[in-house]
């Protein structure tokens, strides 16, 4: 199990927010199991779509404005599978104390909990699969 640690500063706004992506890993070989690849620059692509809502997750958290749980997914467009087919993959943010009452549900490591939980970290998202769009 794969944990991607992402991290959004702004030093105008005097803004530092830290985050936890859970199963990152999972993602990345989901995706590569209907796309090919996980390295495709366009702005389309899931990876790109992922950072880029990520950078929003984030400057909200860190302005005090995001409403937790959230769910959110990005799109791997037909064209770019090798099935021919859309696929959605799936994002759930939550604060600590979801966390706290969810995370035995994903069979999440021990470790991985205890950074999730820890004090440095801001916002927690929880990879939770990938399903075809017909």
């Amino acid at each position: 199990m794969g944990l991607l640690e992402m991290g959004y500063s702004d030093p105008t706004a005097d803004l530092h927010v830290e985050g936890v992506c859970v199963d990152f890993d999972r993602f990345l070989a989901d995706l590569e199991s209907v796309a090919g690849t996980t390295d495709d620059k366009c702005e389309e692509f899931p990876t790109e779509a992922y950072h880029a809502h990520m950078e929003d997750i984030l400057t909200e958290a860190g302005l005090g404005k995001l409403k937790l749980p959230l769910l959110f997914s990005v799109v791997l467009d037909e064209w770019l599978s090798i099935h021919g087919f859309n696929y959605r993959f799936t994002f759930l943010v939550v604060d600590k104390d979801f966390f706290r009452q969810i995370h035995h549900e994903y069979e999440i490591d021990k470790d991985i909990v205890r950074k999730c939980l820890s004090a440095d970290t801001d916002v927690i998202v929880v990879y939770t699969g990938v399903t075809r769009v017909d």
